[in-house]
């Protein structure tokens, strides 16, 4: 039985770290100030090449208090109604959607070549929409209150960016993308699975009926017999 309790409590220690780094910013500027500049991703490659880490520290800082408690306010929401679904793909969302972030950030900002960034805001699109489609398509319930407030919070977070378009508008819509795509490739190979393991097990029914048939019941291995006797009792079958 899986421990519901656990989920959140890996979601809140993601949130600690930001969190933490804002508070020794406050307590000890100074060393925050070396360790700020180790932490961020440039826009230059080469110096990506000299730190690769900053491909996933950067969504650990913030610049300002108020990105910081957006961030830390949605990414708790989240981590808070997770609940029963699986934790690693919320690390997988989360992760790959910081990579994917980076990535373009790295990619699309030439043109500032000393530009940095900072946040994890791909990472939380990333988790949003694997969480939207997850409830609104493949869950099967209804959406409750928290879903479409998720929904105008999505809705408001897209419209803004075109509004208001800086240098990094892409990194929201790239996580989005990267969620979704992650999410249904994951969705869809789990159903295959599936589909897969129920034919194999109507394909070893068949072989036991068959040798049954042709052998007599005696030839039957103890397990076969047993799968047999099941087969029988289902309702839909007839004898």
């Amino acid at each position: 039985m899986r421990n519901r309790t656990s989920q959140p409590r890996f979601s809140l220690g993601t949130i600690a770290l930001p969190l933490s780094i804002w508070m020794v910013s406050l307590v000890v500027p100074s060393f925050f100030g070396a360790t700020f500049e180790h932490l961020k991703l440039s826009s230059d490659p080469d110096l990506l090449l000299r730190a690769p880490w900053t491909i996933l520290t950067y969504a650990w800082i913030h610049e300002s208090p108020l990105h910081l408690i957006l961030n830390l306010g949605v990414l708790f929401m989240l981590a808070i109604i997770w609940n029963d679904r699986s934790l690693g793909r919320f690390y997988l969302l989360f992760i790959l959607g910081i990579l994917a972030g980076g990535v373009a950030f790295v990619l699309f900002s030439q043109d500032y070549r000393y530009a940095y960034l900072c946040g994890a805001s791909a990472g939380i699109s990333s988790l949003l929409a694997g969480y939207l489609l997850e409830t609104l398509l493949c869950s099967g319930k209804h959406p409750g209150m928290v879903t479409y407030l998720l929904l105008f919070l999505v809705a408001i977070d897209l419209s803004s960016l075109f509004v208001f378009r800086d240098s990094v508008w892409y990194i929201h819509p790239v996580g989005y993308v990267l969620g979704a795509v992650v999410y249904l490739i994951s969705y869809y190979h789990k159903r295959s699975f599936k589909e897969n393991k129920r034919r194999d097990r109507d394909t070893f029914e068949d072989q036991i009926l068959r040798k049954a048939k042709d052998s007599g019941y005696q030839s039957l291995t103890e397990e076969e017999k047993s799968t047999l006797r099941q087969l029988c009792s289902s309702p839909y079958i007839h004898h």
